[in-house]
C-alpha cells in the first residue's frame, strides 16, 4: 500500500477542485492591512487582491461565495444507525464509516455548523447514531429524532437548517435513496444548495445508490466527495488556522485507504 506524502496529497486534491471551478469575482473586505494589498479592476467591478509570497490569492467573501466555505455550509448527518448500516450493500461499511468520521472531522475543523438526525429511535425501532460517529459529534449537539423519512416533513428538523443561515447543505445520510434523497428534493424545492456526498452514503444495492444519486442530481443536487468538500473548504495553503486539521484528517482518513 503506497502512502503519498502529506504536501503531495494536498496538492492532487487542490487542482482537482481548483481545475473544476472558476474564481467568482467579489469584493472582499480586508482585515489586518499588514499583507502588501493591491486593487485588480476587471470588468465593471474591483476586487481586493492579497500578493503573497509565491503569487496572489483573491480573498472572496465565505459568506457569499458561490464555492463551499466554511462559513456558508451546514453539514446534515442523516441516520447513521446500526440497523441500517448492516443493511448497506453499495459500498465497504468501513469505508463508509471512515469518509463520514472524515467530514464530520473537517467540518468540526471549521466550524460548520453539523445537525444530527436519526429515525424511530423514540418509537424503539432502532437504536441512536453509532458511537463512531457520536463521540465526533460537538458535545451539545442535539439529536433530532424522527418518525417520517423526510427530514423536511419534521419541522424540528427544518427550523434546525433554517437557524444556521446557511443555503448550502452538505447532504449524507442512510440509506441513499430513502431519507437523504427525500430531504434534498425538497430542500431543493425551498431554495437551499444540496451537495450530495457520494462516498460517504450507502444503500441495500449498488444500483439502488446510483440511481438515487441520479435522482439527486437531476433535481439540481450537485455530487460531491468528502475530500473535495475538503479540498474546498480549505482551498488556500495560506489558510493557516485550519491546514494543521485538514492534514491531520486527510493522514487519518484518507492516506490509509489508497492503494
Amino acid at each position: 500500500m503506497k502512502i503519498l506524502s502529506v504536501t503531495t496529497g494536498i496538492v492532487v486534491i487542490l487542482i482537482l477542485v481548483c481545475t473544476a471551478c472558476s474564481i467568482e469575482e467579489g469584493r472582499i473586505e480586508a482585515k489586518g492591512a499588514k499583507a502588501n494589498i493591491m486593487l485588480a479592476q476587471s470588468g465593471s467591478g474591483q476586487s481586493r487582491v492579497k500578493t503573497t509570497m509565491k503569487g496572489k490569492t483573491i480573498w472572496k467573501d465565505g459568506k457569499t461565495d458561490n464555492l463551499m466555505t466554511g462559513e456558508n455550509c451546514v453539514l446534515v448527518v442523516i441516520d447513521y444507525q446500526a440497523e441500517l448500516i448492516e443493511k448497506v450493500r453499495s459500498i465497504d461499511h468501513d469505508l463508509m464509516t471512515n469518509n463520514m468520521q472524515a467530514i464530520v472531522k473537517t467540518a468540526k475543523v471549521f466550524n460548520v455548523p453539523i445537525i444530527e438526525t436519526t429515525v424511530a429511535v423514540d418509537l424503539g425501532y432502532n437504536k441512536t447514531t453509532i458511537p463512531a460517529l457520536r463521540s465526533l459529534i460537538p458535545d451539545g449537539n442535539k439529536v433530532i429524532d424522527r418518525v417520517t423519512l423526510n427530514g423536511w416533513q419534521d419541522q424540528e428538523f427544518i427550523d434546525a437548517v433554517k437557524a444556521t443561515g446557511r443555503k448550502k447543505i452538505i447532504m449524507t445520510g442512510l440509506w441513499t435513496g430513502g431519507c437523504p434523497a427525500l430531504t434534498t428534493l425538497d430542500a431543493l424545492r425551498d431554495g437551499y444548495e444540496v451537495y450530495a456526498v457520494s462516498d460517504a452514503m450507502g444503500e441495500t444495492s449498488v444500483d439502488a445508490h446510483n440511481r438515487a444519486m441520479d435522482r439527486m442530481v437531476q433535481a439540481g443536487a450537485v455530487p460531491v466527495t468528502w475530500e473535495v468538500v475538503l479540498a474546498e473548504w480549505q482551498r488556500d495553503y495560506t489558510r493557516k488556522e485550519t491546514i494543521d486539521g485538514i492534514v491531520d484528517v486527510m493522514k487519518t482518513h484518507l492516506y490509509p485507504w489508497l492503494d
